[in-house]
């Protein structure tokens, strides 16, 4: 789970008022699961062991007004969409109402199209997408400096599909910041994350180093300042053609 921010103006828009209580509590629990694209993999038997008072609610009944809500200006505030046997959800327009750590990065789930239907919640748990072996898991769990939480780990391993190299690339790089900031063994253990958590979703934060952000973000800096050059080039073409 991760913390989101809610606005002041979120119970005074009109198509939430129309939504039941359930439904709006259920929406604002969804926030903390999704990715900075707002997508996830969709279990509804795994929410409310994370937040307990969702256990007294219809899930499904409250999934499904979300998921078949048309809003007044006709847009839609989520989908369940199903690709490959995995239950997929997406809220709309999620990365424009919140503010993102700059460590956290989307999961990459696969987009919604029109040949994926949209899904009615059943009261039958999703079907979850699994590690072809768990041998990569060994691997990468064999990889991780501190052994603790290994059934925590595995169990998210296999909820939440990860590749194997993307998993060990975070637990290298996991690893070599630990190794800069505590020089003390004794110490870096201490301050090191058990395997369960960092399995979890601590892993995705480590995936990119500070130097591969600084890298893309100085090459986007430097696309941008190109196509604005490009811009005040065209434009200079085009006023002195009037002239002419």
């Amino acid at each position: 789970m991760r913390s989101r921010n809610i606005k002041c103006t979120f119970y005074r828009d009109v198509d939430i008022c129309r939504l039941s209580l359930n439904a709006q509590l259920l929406f604002i629990c969804l926030w903390s699961y999704v990715d900075r694209d707002g997508k996830m993999i969709l279990n509804v038997h795994q929410l409310p062991m994370e937040y307990p008072n969702l256990a007294k609610m219809n899930m499904e009944k409250a999934l499904h007004e979300l998921n078949t809500y048309q809003k007044l200006s006709g847009g839609k505030f989520l989908t369940i969409y199903e690709i490959e046997g995995v239950k997929y959800l997406k809220i709309y327009n999620f990365n424009k109402h919140q503010i993102f750590n700059i460590k956290e990065h989307p999961h990459g789930y696969p987009e919604p199209t029109d040949e994926h239907s949209t899904v009615v919640c059943q009261h039958k748990q999703s079907p979850i997408k699994t590690n072809e072996t768990d041998s990569d898991f060994e691997e990468c769990y064999a990889a991780y400096p501190r052994k603790e939480g290994k059934s925590q780990a595995l169990k998210h391993w296999k909820a939440h599909p990860r590749s194997k190299e993307d998993m060990l690339r975070a637990i290298r790089n996991y690893e070599n910041d630990l190794k800069k900031r505590y020089l003390d063994p004794t110490e870096r253990k201490k301050f090191t994350q058990q395997a369960g958590r960092f399995f979890f979703e601590s892993w995705q934060d480590w995936v990119e180093t500070e130097e591969d952000r600084k890298a893309k973000a100085e090459a986007e800096r430097q696309r941008l300042l190109l196509a604005k050059e490009e811009e005040i080039r065209r434009r200079y073409t085009e006023e002195h053609k009037e002239d002419k």
